[in-house]
């Protein structure tokens, strides 16, 4: 498993970053721009997206960890694994920044853990299966 482990990170950052962009950007702008807090110029324009692809292959390289360690069995198990991580790392956020900002309102925190749970899910099942890519025929 350790060796597939740069190809999942890969594989992980490609999926946070595009499916990010995909549902933050494009399908759920509209949401996200109406559940804005009070907090005035707040959208970077234009956005560092050099930053925002770093902290993607952060959190896939996190990712990719938390799924090694616990020893994902595949697609499955790696959806499941990084539905719940990516939920307990958007909730413990986004909780904090809500409860100290005024960025977003609780619909906007509601829908942002939602959706980041829902891209960390993706991202664990590509993930799941690259770590376990050539797993079954080496073992045969």
């Amino acid at each position: 498993m350790q060796k597939n482990f740069g190809i999942a990170t890969v594989v992980g950052f490609l999926v946070l970053f595009f499916l990010g962009y995909a549902l933050y950007g494009i399908a759920l702008a509209g949401f996200f721009e109406s559940t804005m807090g009070s907090a005035t110029n707040v959208p970077r324009e234009p956005m560092a997206i050099w930053a925002v692809a770093v902290g993607q292959l952060l959190f896939a390289t996190f990712l990719t960890m938390a799924l090694g360690w616990k020893g994902v069995s595949g697609t499955a198990d790696g959806a499941k694994a990084g539905l719940l991580v990516g939920f307990l790392v958007a909730l413990s956020y986004d909780l904090t920044l809500w409860g100290t900002t005024n960025l977003m309102t609780a619909a906007g925190m509601i829908g942002d853990v939602v959706v980041f749970a829902v891209v960390s899910g993706v991202a664990g099942a590509a993930i799941g299966a690259m770590l376990n890519r050539g797993v079954a025929t080496a073992a045969a």
